[in-house]
């Protein structure tokens, strides 16, 4: 806007001097515009420079994670930079040197995929202008981002080694008193300790040992989940393996018509949620290494892991409230991912999340309760004690 007005100030007095032959307007209306011209040129040429102090070119985090990756750049006038990635925020310090200044890059992984960080956009100012500008990053970042269920298959992998779960040290939902802890965001504001808060000036709860056993069946629905909701679906069915010698029921696989009973059958159903994750994942055979979790599965299928006990409920897996809800009732329901989050049309996802909260009354009129995690289910917390 500046500019602007300069440059119509300009015209007006270079107009007036020609018609009225006042050299001296004319004069000063052409060192006006030499001005505008000088600046703007100034503005165009004059780019910040972005670098690293050590070369940087891949960045590996699992989804949810965070790292601050310092970048410099050196300038000498006030600019304002923006990230053009919503996975990407900025920090920026105060000089260090002369006219050196360094910004961190806080990358957060969101999604799961590979990505690319190779420029920001500079909104800079002279006297007159105002330009924002895209200006490259070399070298180029190749952020990739790993599904957060990567890492529970790295700890199945010790956890299998080791054995399974005894009952005796879990703590979660129970009724046997374990121990006083520290207040977190899925616990149940029902178990707070008053007393305890009270000496401590600051909101404890109490813990039990867990003493959801039974014969409770587990349903995995892997065949309604896509590549957005994979990796919440993967999590939430590795921590029902982890955790299934607990139940004294079966494990079955729903492929969306039929529900193949595995039994007791842990290798099978850890090879299908590895499958799933191929499909969209097809990195996962580069990051993680399956042979000694795969050779521990193998031999314990051969003792008398199986089991022909009649269910008296279910933990059912699934990313859609589908009919599989419908024929358990009284079943404990997981979804992880609301199955219309990831949808970017507006009507779309209206409509699915009314019929969604449609189906949920339904649900709860047969008795079922829907949870976002298995923790939920097992009291807010789970842990080894």
């Amino acid at each position: 806007m500046r500019y602007e007005l300069f440059l119509f100030f300009s015209l007006i007095v270079l107009g007036t001097g020609v018609a009225f032959k006042i050299y001296d307007f004319i004069y000063v209306s052409l060192a006006f515009l030499l001005f505008i011209l000088i600046d703007y040129t100034f503005l165009f040429f004059m780019k910040p420079r972005f670098y690293f102090e050590s070369p940087i070119n891949n960045v590996e985090l699992f989804r949810g994670e965070e790292v601050e990756i310092p970048l410099y750049y050196s300038y000498n006038k006030k600019i304002k930079i923006i990230s053009p990635y919503n996975f990407v925020s900025l920090i920026i310090n105060t000089k260090s040197d002369f006219n050196k200044f360094r910004i961190n890059l806080k990358i957060r992984g969101l999604r799961s995929g590979i990505y690319e960080i190779n420029k920001l956009h500079v909104l800079y100012r002279s006297i007159l202008f105002e330009k924002k500008i895209e200006v490259l990053i070399r070298p180029k970042i190749r952020l990739t981002v790993y599904p957060k269920s990567f890492l529970l298959f790295k700890e199945l992998q010790t956890y299998f080694s080791k054995g399974f779960t005894s009952q005796s040290n879990i703590i979660g939902r129970g009724e046997e008193f374990a121990y006083t802890d520290k207040f977190s965001n899925n616990d149940d504001f029902r178990r707070i300790d008053w007393k305890k808060t009270a000496k401590y000036n600051d909101i404890m709860v109490k813990r039990y040992y867990w003493d959801l056993y039974g014969n409770i069946g587990i349903i995995i629905d892997l065949e309604s989940t896509d590549e957005n909701s994979a990796d919440d679906l993967a999590t939430e069915a590795l921590n029902l393996i982890k955790y299934s010698n607990l139940f004294q029921g079966n494990i079955y696989v729903y492929d969306g018509q039929n529900i193949k009973n595995l039994r007791k059958d842990v290798y099978s159903a850890f090879i299908y949620i590895v499958d799933m994750m191929k499909k969209y994942y097809p990195e996962i055979n580069r990051v993680l290494d399956f042979k000694d979790i795969y050779d521990y599965l193998k031999n314990k299928k051969k003792d008398n892991f199986n089991t022909n006990s009649k269910e008296d409920r279910y933990i059912i897996l699934t990313q859609i409230l589908s009919e599989l809800a419908f024929k358990y009732p009284k079943a404990y329901i997981i979804q992880p991912t609301k199955p219309w989050v990831y949808i970017d049309d507006i009507e779309t996802s209206y409509n699915i999340r009314k019929m969604y909260e449609k189906n949920l009354n339904k649900i709860k009129e047969l008795g079922s309760k829907v949870f976002s995690s298995f923790n939920e289910i097992a009291g807010g917390v789970i842990e080894f004690k």
